[in-house]
């Protein structure tokens, strides 16, 4: 595989977080078939869901996976953590349990990497086809919205066939990162516990003189909420803090 303008890495490492064993099971069945690439994907499931008696089990039906077992999630940005430190290659990322990922979705996203490149974003889909995330901009207030469309004409009528755009921010629903870039900036704040640890990730990446990408040739799709819908008013309260 050729990739312009990119470093080529020969080892990628991909953490899933996981808290639901069903989930689990139906993200790695098509997870092996979304990863069939010339280089190297090394997977990480950081899991509260399996018990220790079946984790042999695990391993065996899927041997090409490391699995890490904690007793007690303590969220996100703890979780994705533990698989970030064990994470080998050039580059690092995260995908979450509920994403299905498209065939050549990882290369599409490595077409725009090079050494300047903190994080990079496929384009996020919902199920009904809907985009979710398209990268993320931040107001001037300090909140921040999701972009939905980049125009292929830069706005002049003339066509423009432009991939890669840089953005403010990145969502790790599905992303990867600059190993290079995480060792200078650190890796999720942990006092987050769970959602806009990725804002405040991509927020020290750039700040640090890194970008922030999205690849418009990556497409996944996220079904979303399947974890977070459990949390009741629980999500409103982490969003309202986290925001602060």
């Amino acid at each position: 595989i050729s990739l312009p303008n990119s470093t080529y890495p020969m080892n990628i490492s991909l953490t899933v977080p996981n808290l639901k064993k069903e989930l689990l099971q139906s993200f790695l069945k098509q997870a092996a078939i979304s990863s069939s690439y010339t280089f190297q994907v090394k997977w990480i499931v950081v899991t509260s869901s399996i018990a220790n008696l079946d984790i042999w089990e695990w391993r065996t039906r899927y041997p090409k996976v490391r699995f890490i077992l904690i007793k007690k999630n303590k969220g996100f940005a703890s979780t994705v953590n533990i698989g970030f430190r064990v994470a080998a290659g050039e580059w690092i990322g995260t995908v979450n349990d509920d994403v299905i990922l498209a065939k050549n979705w990882l290369k599409n996203l490595l077409i725009c990497a090079d050494k300047s490149t903190g994080s990079i974003n496929p384009v996020i889909k919902k199920l009904d086809g809907s985009t979710e995330s398209m990268g993320i901009k931040i107001l001037p207030k300090g909140k921040a919205e999701t972009i939905s469309k980049y125009l292929s004409d830069n706005g002049r009528g003339i066509s423009v066939p432009k991939i890669c755009f840089e953005t403010d921010a990145t969502n790790a629903a599905c992303i990867i990162y600059g190993k290079e870039a995480l060792n200078n900036v650190g890796l999720f704040d942990e006092r987050f516990g769970s959602y806009l640890e990725d804002i405040d990730l991509s927020l020290r990446l750039k700040r640090a003189g890194y970008k922030n990408i999205l690849s418009l040739k990556s497409k996944v799709k996220h079904i979303g909420q399947l974890t977070s819908k459990d949390l009741g008013t629980v999500k409103q309260f982490y969003d309202f803090r986290n925001w602060i």
